[in-house]
């Protein structure tokens, strides 16, 4: 509706204006808002209808503007926005959840796989690599540490437990050998004391038969199994020693230079070449005779598997490997029998005739007190390869 200065209707229906002005504009809210700036309101028009209405002045005239809308399309409307309002927000919600859900998952699910590993890890397990899951870069790198920890751990448990059974192999040996010394005492003594008389009667009659050459070779071979019964009692009673190393600053290299320089003719005789390869010269700490006296043991077992007579080769190479040093000594000879392997350090076992069984388990016991290793396989092609680490003095 539009209204002149006087409130009548100057709009199609001017022919009405005294009633529209009577029935509806002069009793309606309107005119109580007519000098507001703004003014929108609900009330009940002229025709009975609930509408929406508002009242504005309009510039540079006395007229004024009359705007009315049914309330019913207003709420039509304003449904049709709470509609859209409400399916934007649970759209909207709906989206949210599934990202929330989508982005707690991407991180719940690497956190469950690094907890998983953390409990197999406090449960003692350190066999079962780490499942690194993708996704956040975190927690990727995360897993990938915990893995690496893992495996590290798992490397010092296995050493760890082979150290036990070393250890708990040598206690064992001990308590055994602590028998076998104990023993060994007393028995030397009472084997030493008939066999000190044995040799005298031997001298005695070896004196009054020297005619007879029958009783003569009879004499020499019981004076030979004497002195054979008597080395293995000194070998029960040395091995059954604890070592007293004298340790000192040794070349290596010159150590072997000077045994195979000692063994030289009785290898020639025997027939057997040799070799000695170093890479190069290392300075260990040790007892030079205990040392000795393993090597000696090894090239005497070598020479002793080469066929007298018919020769072979032995070979002695010195390598260096990070702080030991690898000492190989490798013959062509007859080689380990089988089924004797594991037994070759045990105490009394041997397979040659007229052995004793103390030769490598005195071997090992010197090398087990210089803090190295020993270990026998079968050669590369026959024979048998000894394998002795030692480790390297720290300033060399």
């Amino acid at each position: 509706y539009l209204l002149d200065s006087k409130l009548r209707l100057i709009t199609s229906e001017k022919g009405k204006a005294e009633a529209d002005r009577e029935s509806h504009v002069l009793s309606s809210p309107l005119m109580q808002h007519l000098q507001d700036e703004f003014w929108v309101g609900k009330y009940t028009n002229h025709k009975g209808v609930t509408v929406l209405g508002t009242v504005t002045k309009l510039t540079g005239r006395q007229w004024y503007l009359v705007l009315e809308k049914e309330y019913s399309e207003v709420e039509q409307e304003l449904d049709k926005v709470k509609s859209a309002l409400f399916t934007a927000t649970l759209f909207l919600l709906v989206a949210l959840i599934l990202t929330t859900i989508i982005i707690a998952h991407s991180i719940t699910r690497p956190l469950q796989t690094l907890v998983d590993g953390a409990q197999r890890i406090a449960a003692g397990d350190f066999s079962q690599p780490f499942k690194v899951p993708t996704g956040l870069d975190e927690i990727t790198f995360l897993a990938n540490e915990f893995d690496k920890m893992r495996a590290r751990i798992a490397k010092s448990q296995g050493r760890l437990i082979e150290q036990l059974a070393e250890s708990e192999q040598r206690r064992l040996e001990n308590e055994r050998l602590a028998a076998i010394g104990t023993m060994a005492s007393s028995l030397a003594h009472e084997i030493r004391n008939p066999l000190n008389a044995l040799s005298l009667l031997l001298s005695h009659m070896e004196r009054s038969s020297l005619q007879e050459d029958g009783k003569k070779k009879s004499v020499d071979s019981m004076r030979s199994e004497i002195a054979r019964l008597d080395r293995l009692v000194s070998d029960i009673l040395d091995y059954s020693k604890p070592l007293q190393l004298d340790l000192q600053n040794m070349s290596l290299k010159k150590f072997f230079d000077d045994l195979l320089s000692f063994y030289a003719p009785a290898l020639a005789q025997q027939k057997i070449k040799y070799n000695f390869n170093a890479t190069e010269d290392v300075t260990v700490t040790a007892d030079v005779n205990k040392l000795r006296q393993a090597f000696v043991n090894l090239i005497q077992n070598s020479m002793d598997a080469l066929d007298s007579g018919s020769g072979g080769l032995l070979t002695i190479r010195m390598t260096r490997k990070d702080k030991f040093v690898e000492v190989t000594v490798e013959d062509s000879g007859i080689g380990i029998a089988d089924g004797t392997q594991t037994r070759l350090f045990d105490l009394f076992f041997t397979t040659k005739e007229k052995g004793t069984g103390l030769g490598l388990s005195t071997v090992r016991k010197i090398v087990d007190a210089h803090g190295g290793k020993i270990r026998i396989e079968k050669g590369r092609s026959k024979g048998t390869l000894v394998h002795v680490y030692l480790p390297i003095n720290s300033q060399s």
